[in-house]
């Protein structure tokens, strides 16, 4: 059921309002989607462009779509998933590169994570092998991003291009 619905989504069937709720009450689509909650069926959506998917699945989590600039470069905001990477300014006024680690049971924030940088492997002195066949990444920093805190960064983006632009032109 995971990969019909998963197919729907990527070749661009419609879907109405009530799909994935449908889903949930009268298919047990907990029992078949596995961890997650579905937010799959919403990146496939978005990163398709099925609107109808993507409305479909934000009715269903009663989520107001997070909406971000991945680049600072003032380019047109692109709703984001769980998953995503993007700049983000922090509270000190650096840059840091987050990834989307999940969002809030009420929809009304996400949490985004910054990675360590990772080890390099190492090998074996006796076969040479590398040690650390799979390199986990570890989170460095955990952020909870809000609407609000969204208008705030969109802002400095604002002020940074401005400034830039007053540099330029001198």
């Amino acid at each position: 059921m995971y990969a019909a619905v998963s197919l729907a989504i990527t070749s661009g069937m419609k879907f109405d309002l009530s799909d994935f709720e449908r889903m949930k009450s009268e298919f047990r689509m907990g029992y078949w989607i596995g961890s997650g909650n579905g937010e799959r069926f919403y990146k496939d959506a978005i990163e398709t462009g099925n609107p109808s998917a993507v409305y479909a699945y934000e009715a269903y989590r009663r989520r107001r779509p997070f909406l971000i600039r991945h680049e600072l470069t003032g380019e047109t905001s692109k709703r984001i998933f769980v998953g995503s990477r993007f700049e983000w300014y922090d509270k000190d006024g650096s840059v840091k590169f987050v990834t989307v680690a999940s969002f809030a049971e009420d929809q009304a924030s996400l949490t985004t994570v910054t990675y360590k940088p990772r080890e390099e492997a190492k090998r074996c002195s006796k076969c040479h092998r590398e040690e650390y066949q799979y390199h986990r990444e570890t989170i460095d920093r955990r952020f909870r991003i809000t609407h609000e805190a969204i208008k705030d960064h969109h802002r400095k983006i604002k002020e940074s291009a401005a400034q830039k632009s007053d540099v330029i032109q001198e």
